[in-house]
């Protein structure tokens, strides 16, 4: 459905994937693999995809989200005794 509106690119001769161009969007989107995004965050990713699959022939989609959908905080590290000393 959304293959054929993707537009051309010169890295990808024989046309681009949509399935690794949306996960390219949302790690991009939310600042890592979309595996690591939390389950709360599934109507953003729905809203995402929605705004992609509207949006198809645009280039540089992902710099129109940046400021709508904020980046997920980095994991806290857990500390062992070695940080301590």
């Amino acid at each position: 459905m959304m293959q054929p509106l993707l537009p051309s690119h010169p890295s990808h001769p024989g046309g681009r994937i949509a399935y690794a161009h949306m996960y390219d969007v949302m790690k991009s989107v939310f600042g890592c693999p979309i595996e690591q995004v939390r389950d709360c965050r599934l109507q953003d990713a729905l809203d995402i995809l929605k705004f992609c699959m509207d949006n198809a022939t645009m280039m540089h989609i992902s710099s129109q989200l940046y400021d709508k959908y904020p980046r997920e905080p980095e994991p806290t590290k857990h500390m062992t005794l070695d940080d301590f000393f």
